[in-house]
């Protein structure tokens, strides 16, 4: 059954929707990207959310705060122009911590989608979870910076040079060392021109507990490889 469900961080309306499925064991949330929202890009995490359901698997997928633009659905406080990672590092955590506390006797598996990867890094690093998913993950902020600095200049012109230096502060690549005891698998998509494939190959060799599945011709969002996503995915749940 989909719950529409609010939570308040720092005084800040957090808008998510909640798909519990009876007698399930396993209980997904999902991290959006930048510029993102909830259901994401094609729907992916609608999709995502459906599939699993029918797995026999609970779902839980929000917009963060400051995640709001002119053409995305996020029904959270605060709009992009404002944000910074370190907000949705809290909010991650907050989320986190919350679905714990409902659900305290099911297995917690963070999806974290592009900029969702960075803050479910740092969730995982903070706060005990059963696996961290990363798909097209952001896992070395300072790398992605030179190609992309005027487009988040367009995006946030005045909160700009404090959002490129939260964004550099918080590079989740650091943290590798500290999830040593967190099972962690990592999807790219080979034609991936905005998270490069290398990122996920970089940190797959850095981390002693994860794997790494690349699906052929898939772009960031999976656009045409979708099935192929949550099948690998499920399985990776499956076997924990």
């Amino acid at each position: 059954m989909k719950k529409p469900t609010l939570f308040f961080n720092e005084g800040m309306k957090i808008s998510g929707i909640l798909s519990e499925v009876e007698g399930s064991e396993d209980i997904v949330i999902f991290f959006h990207g930048f510029t993102g929202d909830k259901n994401e890009a094609n729907n992916l995490f609608v999709e995502a959310e459906n599939y699993f359901n029918r797995e026999g698997i609970s779902t839980f997928r929000f917009d963060f705060r400051f995640s709001k633009t002119n053409s995305n659905k996020s029904e959270s406080e605060g709009t992009i122009d404002e944000m910074l990672p370190s907000a949705w590092i809290s909010d991650g955590l907050f989320v986190t911590r919350k679905i714990k506390q409902l659900f305290s006797k099911k297995k917690i598996h963070l999806v974290g989608l592009s900029m969702g990867g960075l803050v479910g890094i740092h969730v995982a690093v903070n706060e005990k979870v059963n696996s961290l998913i990363l798909w097209s993950a952001v896992v070395d902020s300072e790398s992605l910076l030179d190609g992309s600095k005027e487009w988040i200049k367009s995006i946030m012109p005045k909160n700009y040079e404090a959002f490129v230096a939260d964004f550099a502060r918080n590079n989740p690549v650091k943290l590798y060392n500290k999830l040593t005891n967190t099972p962690i698998f990592i999807v790219a998509g080979e034609k991936d021109i905005t998270v490069p494939v290398s990122q996920a190959e970089m940190f797959h060799k850095l981390l002693e507990n994860s794997k790494l599945v690349v699906i052929p011709e898939a772009d960031h969002v999976f656009s045409t490889k979708k099935n192929e996503l949550f099948e690998a995915t499920l399985g990776w749940i499956k076997s924990l």
